[in-house]
């Protein structure tokens, strides 16, 4: 299971690493998921693979992993979505006494030391802050090799209102106090969601920069207009439907609690429809998704 990947490299756990577990949700990933498993293992005390109805390849991949590795897995009949994979990892990581969980994506790859950087970075900074419950690495895009928004860097730490599931590690105290994941956005904001919870309740997170994770933030396509270089994300039209339905959901759950956050993504729905307007190829059924999603958000956000 040795890749080329950053990462990769044999690492030693620290007394601090020793009270994370970490989780990984699977789906039809096939043997990719090795170089996850292969980057992520030497930095955790424990690992769950949960798997989410994947196929009889990724299932037998998977088997080959726990044994090879003593990964434990847990197999869904049916893909219950990433919430759900996720809570079985809470589940899991509380029934065996850690204090930490990482979440993390079947395609990432933990840099050299992820975990111990992240725990380090609180323990210098945020000591004596017992808010500081949510910690994430920088992401480095592992198609273009480029952090992403290639942001210049003041400091090499700070706090962050929302970060992704991916290279997440979470303090188990903070599910004790606000819950655990929202099982009924099923994809796509489930950490959006869970990072804004965490705000509401006075809970921190911080991004470390010195901390570094591998992620693919998906297949994309360029194209010039009027001089300028746009850059866009392709998804499938079912995809289009829960990333509609969950951005009705959370933006009208926070949006006296954080307007500014949800203008900022009515802004980037805005652009996704213009942008299946005027450059996807399927545009009748990615539109039909989209305003099918806006309907069951208006639907969810009323039940509550």
């Amino acid at each position: 299971m040795k890749t080329d990947y950053p990462g990769s490299e044999p690492r030693v756990r620290t007394g601090r690493t020793e009270k994370v577990c970490a989780v990984i949700v699977s789906y039809n990933s096939g043997s990719a998921i090795f170089r996850t498993i292969d980057a992520i293992l030497p930095q955790v005390a424990g690992l769950l693979i949960v798997d989410n109805g994947s196929g009889e390849e990724t299932r037998r991949q998977i088997q080959y992993a726990a044994s090879m590795h003593k990964v434990v897995v847990h197999a869904e009949p049916v893909n219950l979505g990433v919430a759900a994979a996720l809570n079985r990892g809470v589940e899991y990581a509380r029934s065996n006494g850690y204090e930490w969980l990482l979440t993390m994506d079947q395609d990432s790859i933990a840099g050299p030391q992820m975990v111990e950087t992240l725990l380090a970075c609180r323990e210098s900074h945020y000591a004596g802050d017992q808010a500081v419950v949510s910690l994430s690495p920088a992401i480095v895009d592992s198609h273009y090799r480029g952090m992403a928004k290639n942001r210049k860097l003041r400091q090499r730490h700070e706090a962050r209102l929302v970060v992704i599931t991916s290279g997440h590690l979470v303090k188990l105290s903070a599910y004790d106090k606000i819950g655990t994941y929202d099982e009924r956005m099923f994809i796509d904001s489930v950490d959006f969601e869970f990072c804004l919870r965490l705000k509401a309740a006075g809970l921190k997170t911080i991004r470390c920069y010195d901390a570094k994770l591998y992620h693919s933030l998906g297949a994309r396509k360029s194209f010039k207009l009027l001089g300028w270089q746009i850059t866009f994300t392709e998804h499938s039209a079912i995809r289009r439907y829960y990333i509609t339905r969950n951005h009705v959901y959370i933006t009208s759950k926070y949006l006296f609690r954080f307007p500014m956050w949800c203008i900022r993504k009515h802004l980037g729905m805005l652009v996704l429809i213009f942008q299946i307007l005027l450059l996807e190829t399927d545009k009748l059924e990615n539109s039909r998704q989209i305003l099918r999603g806006f309907i069951d958000g208006v639907r969810a956000t009323i039940r509550g």
